[in-house]
């Protein structure tokens, strides 16, 4: 699991493995070189009892068109936005029902394969350049929230975020259904 520093907590309480955030201005950010310009794969649990529209991780910045990626959850639905996919792709509903649920997130540079992986389902895969508009290469990873250039995080998310991995490799279907069945968030 990657380790989050107590200064980078922002109001989240963390405890064991798992961020507890109230949706109104808790988040946590992980900074220590963050790329995804590498093989990357992000893993994480999740539960919410929420819909509104909440992102529950991202390094994006909102105002620079076409950068960084974001998830979040809708209406109880996720949806997804890569770079260069032109607007979001949308998953499974009914995701706002306070259990936990699996999200993975794969990335393999210069041929672009994307992939997001639900309890453990692919919902979405794109499949375009490796090339990565307005991205600035060790930009933050925010755990529970999305940046904006003029105003900050926001878009908090209003639940549960655990055994959150950042790796430098692309899981295949395998180790994806190898982490879900390890169980839940729970630690």
């Amino acid at each position: 699991f990657i380790e989050i520093e107590a200064d980078k907590f922002n109001g989240a309480a963390y405890t064991n493995c798992t961020l507890s955030l109230d949706g109104i201005d808790d988040y946590a950010t992980v900074s220590s070189g963050f790329r995804y310009t590498d093989f990357l794969s992000i893993s994480l649990w999740f539960k919410t009892s929420n819909a509104a529209n909440r992102r529950i991780i991202s390094s994006h910045t909102a105002g620079i068109s076409n950068n960084g990626f974001f998830v979040g959850i809708s209406n109880g639905q996720v949806f997804y936005r890569a770079p260069n996919m032109s607007g979001q792709s949308t998953g499974p509903s009914g995701l706002a029902d306070n259990a936990w649920h699996h999200l993975v997130l794969t990335w393999q540079p210069g041929i672009g394969n994307r992939r997001l992986y639900i309890d453990n389902s692919i919902i979405h895969s794109f499949n375009g350049n490796g090339t990565v508009y307005g991205y600035q290469p060790g930009e933050n990873l925010y755990i529970g929230a999305i940046y904006h250039t003029s105003n900050g995080p926001y878009e908090f998310f209003d639940g549960e975020i655990a055994k959150v991995e950042v790796l430098n490799e692309v899981l295949d279907a395998t180790a994806v259904t190898t982490r879900y069945n390890e169980g839940d968030g729970s630690c």
